[in-house]
């Protein structure tokens, strides 16, 4: 997102070291959550690159990995999506770039929409509330770890978190 290489690094180094944040995609279930992620991450930075330079192929390669997204692992969808009006927020400050990330979620959903109405039609919305509502206990956790400052499960002080909220203050 900054542009330099070296910032990159640094960001996948962190995110390699941090202790909890790959372990969901490489203990039970990462068959589906490891390729939702790298769809998610691939919809993020296309997502990110269209705010910058909109263009036709940007909102459809948008489109097409958050549709991937969504039909790999639907939690990370929601990762996605979250990720993406943050972004719009930070950097979608003209109508051309709204509109483009628009048309990008238009077509993931008018992708996404015979997978969506086949199940609904079928086993109705219980399906995803009920997934939904598996995840509470989780969600409290991670509420409860930002508030309180273990979010990646490091036992001492949490030297990524503390670097990102620095980072989230100079932004």
């Amino acid at each position: 997102f900054t542009g330099r290489r070296s910032l990159g690094g640094v960001a996948a180094v962190a995110f390699a070291l941090a202790p909890r944040s790959y372990e969901w995609l490489i203990i039970g279930g990462g068959l589906t959550r490891a390729p939702g992620m790298l769809f998610a991450l691939l919809a993020i930075w296309q997502g990110f690159r269209l705010l910058r330079h909109p263009s036709a192929f940007r909102v459809a390669v948008t489109g097409f990995a958050g549709v991937a997204t969504l039909l790999t692992h639907t939690e990370a969808s929601l990762f996605c999506v979250v990720s993406l009006t943050v972004l719009l927020i930070a950097y979608g400050r003209n109508w051309r770039s709204l509109a483009a990330m628009v048309a990008a979620g238009v077509l993931a959903l008018a992708l996404a929409s015979p997978f969506l109405w086949a199940v609904v039609s079928r086993h109705g919305l219980e399906v995803f509330t009920a997934a939904a509502d598996s995840r509470t206990a989780l969600f409290g956790n991670t509420m409860r770890s930002l508030f309180f400052g273990q979010i990646t499960g490091a036992t001492a002080f949490d030297l990524f978190l503390g670097v990102g909220f620095v980072g989230l203050l100079v932004e």
